[in-house]
């Protein structure tokens, strides 16, 4: 026995303002939560995290230089497949709540280490 496909339609994408962490060395935390359609009740999401990386460029006169790149990156702290609504709003809402939580969770972290820890 095969089992069918499912496929999803990409319906919208919503971006969330900068949050501000509590510790002002620490930088803004920004989401991306982009909501599929299985069906015309089914609704998931997916939250992407914005995050910086310090990279070298491989093309660079001097190796020692750095660059700073923003990429965006699947939130794997969340278990994004779990996020079902009725509706694409529901969606954005359960997405937007998920990713919230998760940048509490990390900022908590982050204040329990200290500045050597950053």
């Amino acid at each position: 026995m095969t089992k069918s496909l499912r496929t999803a339609t990409l319906v919208k994408t919503v971006l969330i303002e900068a949050i501000l962490p509590a510790d002002d060395q620490a930088p803004d935390i920004q989401f991306r939560i982009e909501i599929f359609s299985w069906s015309e009740q089914e609704y998931s999401c997916q939250v992407w995290r914005l995050d910086t990386y310090r990279v070298q460029p491989t093309l660079q006169a001097e190796p020692s230089q750095l660059a700073d790149e923003e990429w965006l990156v699947l939130d794997h702290g969340l278990d994004w497949r779990q996020l079902r609504a009725a509706t694409v709003d529901l969606a954005a809402v359960h997405g937007a709540s998920a990713g919230l939580a998760q940048a509490a969770y990390r900022a908590a972290q982050g204040a329990g280490r200290g500045a050597a820890g950053t």
